[in-house]
């Protein structure tokens, strides 16, 4: 008898779940009503639930209809609604707080994707079968669609986003219009996108290293598939970039010229092919007005084919640099 009330209520436990942490590492909890729970490998997910990571900590998580989470340190999302029976009423509703995400659709996504729905402070996110990048702070939410199709929408209107492309949420709630994944915003959740073979490559060069660093780009430009041939270039920059921030000297390697824009702001030119200019309350590029910097940045951008044929290391000495790697780190000198 004892026995059969174990497996009632151990089957009831594996009924009530609704997916389980797949990949921990770190201090994970689990929040569930009034209590806090350690999250361990294996450990079952329930609808309400929270799940918070700590410092220095990570978590993949996979629902029952295969959709996957994957959160970076100091992030949290819970789980305001779930039902998954394999038919139409199935449905899903996930909301995100502070923290980086990588969202990866399910089953429900495919059979009922007016039901799936995943939110964050200030925005719902309608999905069309995707990969959905998520980089959430109080002042910015960056989201981005790295497979699919996704309609980002708030309060004060609403922005679609193809594969390879990001939005940019500020105070204002006003989406940006659609500019090119900058994959170093989900360096914690988007590293999987980056080509392996290439990635070993790139850990080898230096600046200095200007016939490697050529090699790579044309290996990188080669890439067929979008995201990872984004990525891996973004990674290429992000180590370029630590390099150039590590050296002590004035002058340094660099890839395009810091531009001042005004009010004492320095662009530092790696998403940039031309002038940004600061007028007034708006942001000029080749003589056309935008009130959004980051729309500007689209703007002043080359296109994504053109990426790597417009870019060259040049050596400038330029003081600016300096100016701007002291305030690198300063969250309140966001644009």
């Amino acid at each position: 008898m004892r026995l059969l009330m174990m497996l009632l209520f151990a089957s009831s436990l594996i009924f009530a779940s609704i997916g389980s942490i797949k990949a921990l590492k770190g201090e994970v909890n689990i929040q569930r009503g009034a209590k806090t729970l350690q999250a361990k490998l294996g450990s079952l997910l329930e609808k309400k639930d929270t799940v918070i990571t700590k410092a220095a900590s990570k978590a993949q998580i996979v629902f029952n209809d295969n959709t996957v989470i994957t959160m970076g340190a100091n992030s949290k999302f819970s789980i305001e609604e779930y039902l998954y029976d394999e038919s139409k009423n199935s449905k899903a509703k996930i909301s995100f707080g502070m923290g980086i995400f990588k969202s990866i659709t399910g089953k429900i996504g495919k059979l009922n994707k007016q039901k799936f729905k995943l939110k964050t402070k200030n925005a719902t996110i309608g999905i069309r079968g995707t990969h959905v990048l998520l980089n959430l702070t109080p002042d910015i939410e960056k989201i981005a669609c790295s497979e699919g199709a996704i309609r980002v929408t708030t309060k004060l209107g609403s922005v679609d986003l193809d594969v390879g492309q990001m939005t940019i949420i500020k105070s204002d709630l006003v989406p940006s219009t659609p500019v090119e994944i900058d994959f170093r915003s989900f360096t914690e959740v988007g590293n999987g996108y980056v080509n392996t073979e290439i990635k070993e490559k790139i850990d080898k060069v230096s600046l200095g290293d200007k016939e490697k660093i050529e090699a790579l780009k044309n290996d990188i430009t080669n890439i067929q598939n979008t995201e990872e041939r984004l990525a891996t270039l973004a990674y290429l920059e992000d180590t370029l970039t630590k390099e150039l921030f590590s050296q002590k000297e004035e002058n340094y390697y660099k890839i395009t010229t810091p531009k001042e824009i005004g009010d004492g702001k320095i662009d530092f030119g790696f998403f940039t092919d031309k002038d940004i200019k600061k007028e007034g309350d708006k942001f000029v590029v080749d003589g056309k007005s935008y009130d959004n910097y980051y729309d500007a940045i689209a703007a002043a951008r080359p296109q994504p084919d053109m990426w790597l044929e417009s870019r060259e290391l040049v050596y400038t000495p330029n003081k600016n640099i300096q100016a701007y790697m002291n305030s690198a780190n300063d969250e309140s000198n966001e644009y």
